[in-house]
């Protein structure tokens, strides 16, 4: 360090003149704008370093342009002058005044106030990025530096005797010593007061690379600096990136296989980044719309499982219904309950069946929207067909079981179990009722075991059909096919009237039950059972027992016509096969009664048949009609399968069976009169078999028996009767009995094939009694 006051004694001792005059062309003397003339080095740039000086020569600036090296003439300057040599020369008389007054070089320095009245490096870009608080600590770096520089110079002025420089310690230590604020210049732009030597100029360029080269070192670490915290932001964002990323498809993975409220319940578990994902966003929307719907439909269910169990209530039913509905609007069960529930109460309202049908149809739009909600639901097209079937429209019945049948749930074995039925499969049919009925619960076990009792009605098995409808009447007590199923198979007709009461309070709509209570008052009551199958006939015009009930009442009335009519609408609306064979039997046997011709007779049999493969009646007639025909063989076939197959057999099938034999050539007669006297033990005023049976005896010389049976045939065949009667006479040898037998056939058949042999043996019997006069 140089005591102050030092650098004016040493300054006094030179003149600054012959420094200023001995320093070589290109190297810079003075503070101000003085630094190395090298390429680049001068350049005044704003940042790197600032010229601040006022006390040195200036004649190298003058020389030296503002770019650097050697002044051109494009620089608008002649070379050696510059536009600041009068300046300059001027700080030189100034400076070499100075020491003549024997004062502080710097203390009357006009200019010596300028470097330091503001911050040189205030707009310095380094500054303005670091700081104020940065560049200040730079600044007494350098000034510690600068004073350690100058003292190195001023020891070597003094050992080569050419003048003290001016060291910056003086001035810094005078300033500091006045209390003042000193900022001090780079350390290259302290140099000697008053005439410097090119030993001081040459100290001074070194000491100004090294602050160039110190800022740029600052510089580059601050830029290194902030590029290793760009880059260690950056990657903090990619992980937070990567992170978000996994967490969110992990969370999107695991919601997928959770219920909502776990899912939710998740989601609060996420960081805030993977919450603003809008996949995340979007499925938590998702979930708790879902969880929404999904409560909802709890709520549904559990109003729609109260009205299930309200099966005896129906109002109250009907409001869980409503509940259900106002809980979740697209819950399809509950569509179809109400539909249900509505469609039982219309048909329980007495009055007309047009208003019912008015009220069904609430229930089919139930049916309608059950179905939008749940369009692979099964269950409304199951209810519309079980409806559609009481309303007496099977077809459409079949089709709505059909559709139902084949779409997934639990209804659709059943509605293939009403397809069968109504099919003609009852055997499996009835199969399919009983394993719904043990699977099923509520409206859907009513259903099973009500087409259970059906089925079983449809086979024949009426115990086996009791027992399901007495299961039905406890587990639906408001079911009118309870007492229905229970009224065909009672067997006592008081009961099944008593059943036929309940049913129809039930349910007045029910066709089905109105022909059943004519049936039972066709025998006692025919007028009642009149109305009654009427009215069954209209709320159902493909009733078949309606149909049937009025052709009976009709034939017993004496209107064949009438009769066989409704017998044949009989056989075509009748589903069940029980009542369609005994349709066919009536209209065969009317059709018989009424003489129709053999062919129309053999379509009637041939259409029994087809039904019932075994119908007795059925054999017998296409054996007649075979007969007729001369195909002897196949009617004699059919009337022996008829013998076997009933226990007892009928008198028509075996009078014919008679017929064939009695036909055979040559004739087997004890096989004649073994069928003919079977016949006559089972239905003893068979006129046309005693007839029969007399001929029979004739031919087997049994002329006493064949009398007696012609004795008991009356209204069959008079004229028959007379001849066969005349014959007996005839071989008994009762000569005149015999014949006015022959005389009383001749005058009712003059023109019949057995004429001629009447009036042969009538002139026989003639001769003879007059052969026994001549002999008497």
């Amino acid at each position: 360090m140089i005591p102050a006051g030092e650098g004016s004694r040493r300054s006094g001792s030179a003149s600054a003149e012959p420094e200023a005059a001995r320093a070589p062309k290109g190297e810079a003397t003075g503070a101000r704008g003085s630094f190395a003339t090298g390429p680049g080095e001068g350049e005044n740039v704003r940042g790197r370093c600032s010229p601040v000086g006022h006390d040195a020569d200036d004649s190298a600036a003058e020389e030296t342009p503002r770019h650097g090296g050697a002044a051109t003439p494009e620089d608008g300057v002649a070379p050696g002058r510059g536009p600041d040599s009068r300046a300059a020369e001027e700080r030189r008389e100034g400076a070499a005044r100075k020491p003549e007054r024997g004062e502080d070089s710097f203390a009357e320095d006009p200019f010596a106030e300028d470097p330091f009245a503001e911050d040189p490096f205030a707009e310095d870009p380094f500054a303005e990025e670091c700081g104020e608080g940065a560049a200040r600590t730079s600044s007494r770096a350098e000034d510690t530096a600068a004073q350690e520089d100058a003292a190195e110079e001023d020891a070597a002025g003094e050992e080569s005797g050419e003048g003290a420089a001016v060291g910056v310690g003086a001035k810094v230590g005078g300033r500091r010593g006045a209390g003042q604020r000193v900022l001090l210049p780079p350390p290259a732009l302290v140099v000697a007061d008053g005439s410097s030597g090119s030993a001081s100029a040459a100290a001074g360029i070194p000491a100004l690379a090294r602050g160039a080269t110190a800022s740029r070192v600052r510089w580059a670490a601050l830029l290194g600096a902030s590029l290793v915290a760009a880059t260690a932001w950056g990657g903090w964002f990619f992980l937070e990136g990567l992170r978000a990323d996994a967490e969110v498809g992990e969370f999107l993975r695991l919601a997928r296989k959770q219920d909502p409220d776990a899912a939710l319940a998740a989601y609060g578990t996420l960081s805030p980044a993977a919450r603003e994902d809008p996949r995340v966003e979007g499925l938590r929307a998702k979930l708790q719309e879902g969880l929404a719907r999904e409560r909802a439909r709890r709520e549904a269910r559990r109003r729609y499982e109260a009205a299930e169990a309200l099966a005896d209530r129906p109002a109250e039913a009907r409001a869980a219904c409503e509940a259900a509905l106002a809980a979740d609007s697209s819950f399809a069960p509950a569509y179809v309950l109400r539909a249900w529930l509505r469609a039982r109460a219309a048909r329980a309202r007495p009055g007309e069946a047009q208003a019912a049908r008015v009220v069904l149809r609430d229930a089919f739009a139930d049916l309608d929207a059950a179905r939008r909600a749940a369009p692979a639901d099964s269950a409304a097209e199951l209810v519309r067909g079980v409806l559609l079937f009481d309303a007496g429209d099977r077809e459409g019945a079949s089709r709505a079981f059909a559709e139902a049948g084949g779409s997934p749930g639990p209804e659709s074995a059943l509605a293939r179990a009403w397809r069968r039925l109504l099919g003609g499969e009852f055997e499996r049919a009835a199969g399919d009722f009983e394993r719904c009925a043990e699977r099923a619960a509520g409206w859907r076990r009513s259903l099973a075991l009500r087409g259970a009792a059906v089925a079983a009605l449809a086979l024949g098995r009426r115990a086996l059909a009791r027992a399901f409808a007495r299961r039905l009447a406890r587990e639906d007590p408001g079911s009118p096919a309870a007492p229905l199923a229970l009224a065909e198979c009672a067997d006592d007709p008081r009961a099944a009237r008593a059943h036929l009461a309940e049913a129809l309070r039930r349910d007045p709509l029910c066709a089905r039950a109105h022909a059943l209570l004519a049936e039972v008052l066709a025998a006692a009551e025919p007028g009642r059972a009149r109305q009654a199958a009427r009215r069954a006939l209209a709320l159902d015009p493909a009733c078949a027992l309606g149909h049937r009930v009025l052709a009976e009442l009709a034939e017993e009335e004496g209107a064949r016509e009438e009769a066989l009519e409704r017998a044949r609408a009989a056989a075509r609306a009748a589903w069940r096969p029980r009542e369609r064979v005994r349709a066919l039997a009536l209209a065969l046997r009317v059709a018989r009664a009424l003489g129709r011709p053999a062919p129309e007779r053999a379509e009637l049999a041939e259409e029994l048949l087809r039904v019932a493969p075994d119908s007795v009646p059925a054999l017998v007639e296409r054996a007649a009609a075979r007969a007729a025909a001369g195909r002897t063989r196949e009617a004699r076939a059919d009337l022996e399968r008829a013998l076997r197959l009933g226990s007892t057999p009928p008198p028509d099938a075996l009078f014919l069976h008679a017929q064939l034999l009695w036909a055979l050539r040559p004739c087997p007669l004890p096989e004649v009169l073994a069928a003919l006297g079977r016949l006559l033990d089972l239905a003893p005023e068979h006129q046309e078999a005693r007839l029969l049976r007399a001929r029979a005896l004739l031919r087997a010389e049994r002329p006493r028996e064949a009398l007696s049976d012609l004795e008991r045939v009356h209204g069959v065949a008079p004229e028959t009767v007379e001849l066969l009667r005349a014959d007996a006479r005839f071989a008994l040898g009762e000569w005149a009995a015999a014949r006015r037998g022959y005389e009383a056939y001749l005058r009712l058949r003059p023109d019949s094939p057995e004429a001629a042999r009447a009036r042969e043996r009538s002139a026989l019997c003639a001769r003879r009694l007059r052969r026994s006069a001549a002999d008497f």
